[in-house]
């Protein structure tokens, strides 16, 4: 996005769906439709997301490649014990936001860097199951995908690059796998971006909310988007409808 260009034009937003909408949670009266898969619930979120592509806002919405993919003998999209989506949603994901955007003319041209990509089981504990019981919280084992690049031998995540032309910003579901805060490292939402797209995106992720304090993060680095060609604006549907903090309007291009 350049501070020249059209509001929403070079953005798009890429909304995490709820883990419950039709991918964990189904209604013991569940009907398959025509296709086989479960019926979509979010009626109201299919609605909104009409509303904002009418007003030129690019919107991607994952449930369907969830929904899709939800019995897959790759994994399941969302961890079990915690509040993320897991290794296989995240990989989904950044198919589906690649699949959307690599053709685009602003990145068609930059050149591409071949990522490796090395596979390692992880065992983690959850927030959701640390809630249900802080002393012996249940535990999961998951294979994760990490990439990056090697070097005389040695496996080297692939880092954020300041300079990029993408930029990804949202809350801890650009962070999750990737941080290594957050369970690991070079295993998340960036990482398979920079694999999928060819090259290394800049970030911005927060550990909270995804609405304000990311745009309050960009506006702190008071550089007017300089350099960048797209953003992708990935977080939480809750977001729209449970934030505590709401969505102050925050002049990110001056």
């Amino acid at each position: 996005m350049t501070s020249s260009a059209r509001p929403g034009s070079n953005c798009c937003w890429s909304p995490c769906p709820q883990s419950g909408c039709g991918t964990r949670a189904l209604s013991p009266s569940f009907k398959p439709t025509a296709t086989g898969g479960p019926p979509r619930v979010d009626v109201n979120q299919q609605e909104f997301y009409r509303l904002l592509e009418d007003k030129g806002v690019a919107v991607l919405d994952l449930t369907p490649v969830f929904l899709k993919h939800r019995r897959d003998r790759a994994g399941e999209v969302y961890c079990r014990t915690d509040s993320h989506w897991s290794g296989r949603g995240i990989e989904l994901a950044a198919e589906a936001i690649a699949a959307r955007v690599r053709d685009r003319d602003c990145l068609k041209q930059l050149p591409r860097t071949e990522l490796a990509t090395e596979s390692k089981t992880i065992e983690i504990s959850g927030d959701l199951a640390r809630m249900l019981d802080e002393k012996h919280p249940a535990r999961e084992k998951f294979a994760l995908t990490h990439v990056g690049t090697r070097t005389d031998g040695e496996f080297v995540p692939v880092a954020p690059d300041r300079e990029s032309p993408l930029l990804l910003i949202g809350d801890s579901h650009t962070l999750i796998f990737h941080d290594p805060l957050l369970f690991a490292r070079g295993a998340g939402l960036p990482d398979h971006l920079a694999l999928r797209l060819g090259l290394a995106v800049d970030l911005i992720g927060v550990r909270g909310s995804g609405a304000t304090s990311t745009r309050i993060e960009l506006l702190r680095r008071k550089d007017n988007l300089h350099g960048k060609k797209l953003v992708i604006w990935c977080f939480s549907f809750r977001e729209f409808t449970e934030s505590t903090t709401g969505w102050r309007k925050v002049p990110v291009v001056r």
